[in-house]
């Protein structure tokens, strides 16, 4: 992995008592300061996030939540220099293809996909369902069709669902945008049953769309319900 040397401070604030307090404001900070790496440390009952990165981005951050001002931060002394003021090695940024590919295999595990289907992901197969839930390898045809809605929208693709219709034989591709902040909503749709789609009608492409469809596990695969 390439990684680079930086000069880090650190700002430790002391977030709550309750865990899951702590990690869903660590996911608000690193949504909103992806410049600031975030960590959680406990001392005693009480749960710390840690804000590290360069004393000016540190600083900005803290005066954007309105929590100081640039007086305060310099009179209470509250951003130190990290591990002994030494430049540390840094990991740089994880490609979006990489978090696409994670959050995919985190969306399967919720959409209760086959194990099998989730190992051919991972080696970078596409599988899709059809009828009741049959799990199928994609053909040369549909990885055509996987490849080709990839570069148009920078989504990855994990899952297909194949139906033939009075509308035309559809697909509904199945995919994670390259959209971060639509991801954690997205989710909470999946759990619900539903899920936002490519539908594309092979035999209209008027007919091709996006939109929400219902779903549920069946056999492994999933059907499409509505």
């Amino acid at each position: 992995m390439n990684s680079k040397n930086k000069q880090l401070y650190i700002y430790s604030n002391a977030e709550s008592e309750d865990r899951s307090d702590a990690i869903s404001m660590l996911s608000t900070y690193t949504k909103e300061a992806p410049n600031i790496k975030f960590k959680v440390h406990t001392d005693g009952p009480m749960y710390f996030i840690d804000f590290i990165g360069t004393e000016e981005d540190i600083k900005n951050y803290l005066k954007k939540l309105g929590w100081y001002t640039d007086e305060e931060i310099k009179k209470y002394d509250l951003i130190k220099p990290y591990k002994l003021n030494e430049a540390v090695e840094v990991p740089e940024e994880q490609p979006l293809d990489e978090k696409q590919r994670q959050e995919a295999l985190e969306r399967m595990e919720i959409l209760n996909l086959s194990r099998q289907c989730i190992n051919a992901f991972k080696r970078g197969d596409i599988w899709e369902s059809e009828g009741y839930g049959a799990l199928y390898e994609c053909n040369d045809e549909e990885k055509q069709i996987i490849k080709e809605f990839e570069a148009k929208t920078g989504g990855k693709v994990y899952h297909m669902i194949h139906n033939r219709t009075e509308f035309g034989e559809l697909y509904s591709i199945l995919y994670v945008s390259k959209d971060t902040d639509e991801w954690e909503e997205d989710k909470a749709d999946l759990k619900d049953g539903y899920v936002f789609v490519y539908v594309k009608n092979l035999d209209d492409e008027f007919g091709s769309e996006f939109g929400s469809i219902g779903v549920r596990p069946s056999f492994g695969g999933l059907v499409r319900t509505s």
